[in-house]
């Protein structure tokens, strides 16, 4: 029997890598829960968790006073308790409307505390809400 002059090498078996799976799901977002205009510049708003707003943005939120024909906007961000939060307003001109509505973006800085989860705001809320 003649064996061969070289050993042959096995065969290289590529693998393929798995995908990254991120374990961490993403956080939930803020639900609000009741939101008040008290008429004497500020409102006050509940949400479903506690909440930070160390990063307020008060630009963010706006007010329509329709019944009084003013048109507010966020200034400071005060907590009242772990889940709501008391915004000072400032006046920024004249509106026209039958209703009180609160307009806010997902950029208010309003956070979770816990997980981070952002509030992505409302569009034309009609206040009391909740």
């Amino acid at each position: 029997m003649t064996f061969p002059a070289y050993t042959p090498a096995m065969r290289r078996m590529h693998h393929r890598r798995k995908p990254y799976v991120s374990s961490r799901p993403s956080p939930a977002g803020l639900v609000l829960i009741s939101a008040t205009f008290n008429g004497t510049f500020t409102i006050n708003l509940v949400f479903d968790r506690a909440i930070d707003v160390s990063g307020f943005n008060g630009p963010a939120i706006t007010l329509i006073d329709g019944p009084d024909g003013l048109l507010w906007q966020g200034q400071n961000a005060t907590l009242l308790s772990d889940v709501s939060v008391r915004i000072s307003l400032t006046n920024t001109g004249g509106a026209t409307g039958d209703d009180v509505l609160l307009t806010a973006t997902a950029a208010s800085g309003i956070v979770a505390s816990d997980d981070g989860g952002t509030w992505s705001g409302c569009s034309d809320l009609v206040l009391p809400f909740g």
